[in-house]
């Protein structure tokens, strides 16, 4: 990945490293568990294809030494892996990158369109689709209410995440190790040239799709190199980050058709709008939950799941526990 496409951060719960050194992981293995939760191939499902020639050359290790690195992972129960097909599932991964609004969980499920097609171990990839399904449904409360749009978009996201929860149970229950077909699942165990180029995705239906078409539309063509030149040179020229903006538009594959579109919105200054929508809501949600995880739990259980994020969010929500309890403490009587 080009750095000028490359995000600014990526998601490490606090205390990560403090935890790995409870558990007495070796130097090795830390740092195959840093790179599993930063690398390109890393997919919102938290379950992406990982031959482990690609852990070797990108760690500059051994193929024995992150074989054993990764063995040593899967003893302290922090990933799964599948050898034969080289996927890896990170068992926390939702620890590290939570849920935080219903949109997110649309991303989440549309990772899943190639993968759960894919070539694989059966319970390694039914668990790990039961995860992304739980922390989707964690975060969308089971209201089934249709008077608004939005409402209506949450209620679709939490059907579609039924739906990959009863695949995952129906997966476990007796299907092959490995399903036919899919993108990125070639059945080869040998070393495999590094880096990859990643297969391009094909969208299953889901409960959120249109009317069901009778006749398939004709694939848009992906769009030139000049086309995402001048994309990214908008992007910037506007302090975008280019991949914010298409999830804040709810693009999954970017098209020929839709570049117009996108400069379009970048230009008039729509997209900047949207994106600080997007960044706005899924904040308020992290700050709902908080809010919930103290009046079930109390102050130290929500000072614990707050710590988890990253610097600038966790201390805002230090700062809102603090002010909860100080309101609490007045609203009883006492001394704030």
């Amino acid at each position: 990945m080009s750095a000028s496409r490359r995000r600014p951060y990526h998601a490490i719960a606090h205390g990560t490293f403090t935890e790995m050194i409870g558990l007495g992981l070796s130097r090795d293995a830390m740092l195959v568990r840093f790179y599993l939760l930063t690398c390109d191939h890393g997919r919102l499902s938290g379950y992406f294809r990982l031959p482990i020639s690609y852990i070797a050359a990108d760690t500059t290790m051994s193929e024995p030494t992150a074989r054993a690195a990764l063995e040593e992972l899967e003893r302290a129960d922090l990933i799964q892996y599948d050898e034969e097909h080289g996927f890896v599932a990170l068992t926390d991964f939702y620890s590290h990158d939570p849920v935080c609004s219903f949109k997110n969980g649309r991303a989440v499920l549309k990772a899943w369109d190639a993968l759960e097609t894919s070539l694989g171990m059966k319970m390694v990839k039914a668990l790990a689709m039961k995860r992304s399904a739980a922390a989707i449904l964690n975060t969308i409360p089971d209201t089934r209410e249709s008077e608004t749009t939005g409402s209506q978009e949450r209620e679709g996201v939490r059907r579609d995440a039924e739906e990959l929860m009863n695949r995952a149970c129906e997966m476990e229950g007796g299907r092959d190790a490995a399903s036919d077909g899919g993108s990125e699942g070639a059945p080869d165990s040998q070393a495999v040239p590094h880096p990859h180029p990643r297969a391009e995705t094909h969208k299953m239906p889901t409960a959120t799709t249109s009317a069901p078409q009778l006749r398939p539309r004709a694939r848009s063509a992906r769009p030139s190199d000049k086309q995402i030149d001048l994309l990214q040179a908008v992007a910037v020229e506007r302090d975008l980050d280019l991949d914010e903006v298409l999830a804040a538009l709810e693009i999954d594959v970017l098209t020929a058709d839709l570049v117009d579109e996108v400069l379009t919105k970048m230009k008039s200054g729509s997209a900047a709008v949207i994106v600080e929508k997007a960044e706005t809501d899924a904040r308020n949600a992290v700050v709902a939950e908080c809010r919930r995880i103290y009046a079930d739990g109390g102050a130290v259980a929500a000072r614990k799941w707050a710590l988890r994020h990253e610097p600038d969010l966790s201390s805002g929500l230090l700062s809102n526990i603090q002010t909860w309890e100080m309101d609490d403490q007045a609203a009883a009587g006492g001394t704030p």
